[in-house]
């Protein structure tokens, strides 16, 4: 409902398409992370957030019902055993097996196992019951472990496809 000063007001449960979950100290882990490889952050530890028309399947993995385009963002920290070794963030869409190529951002560890921080975003255009999940890997020739302790991800739909 638009009132005559151009405010969109929402009852109930109508409104834009959102959803988020997040996770705190669940220490995902992956270990000999081999290179170029997508692995998702999936755990039992993720929580449910804010959800309209976008349902969290407990693990980190979020579902929308509607097609269109989506402001996703999501901010983690992590670890890495490795110093100095390279590592890419991204939203997986719909199990594609990598990310998608909106929204990847590099970083590199300074030193081995020590808490860095990572965020990204992305506008990506979602079909009907798409999935969104953040993914990681390392783009260096050796075989770290890679720890996801703290993560919080969301969707908004901001337009139609």
């Amino acid at each position: 409902m638009a009132n005559y000063y151009g405010d969109m007001i929402f009852v109930n449960s109508h409104g834009m398409c959102f959803g988020s979950c997040s996770m705190y100290h669940g220490a995902w882990t992956q270990a000999t992370a081999v290179q170029n490889t997508w692995y998702n952050v999936s755990d039992a530890d993720f929580i449910d957030g804010q959800l309209n028309n976008v349902t969290h399947d407990g693990s980190g993995e979020l579902t929308v019902a509607k097609a269109g385009m989506y402001l996703c963002n999501v901010s983690l920290d992590l670890e890495n055993d490795t110093a100095n070794d390279h590592i890419e963030i991204g939203f997986e869409v719909s199990n594609s097996g990598s990310a998608a190529t909106e929204g990847i951002v590099c970083s590199e560890t300074k030193f081995a196992s020590e808490e860095d921080f990572g965020s990204t975003t992305a506008i990506l255009d979602l079909a009907a019951n798409a999935t969104v999940e953040l993914c990681v890997r390392t783009t260096d020739g050796n075989t770290p472990t890679i720890i996801v302790d703290c993560v919080n991800l969301n969707v908004l739909q901001i337009g139609g496809t």
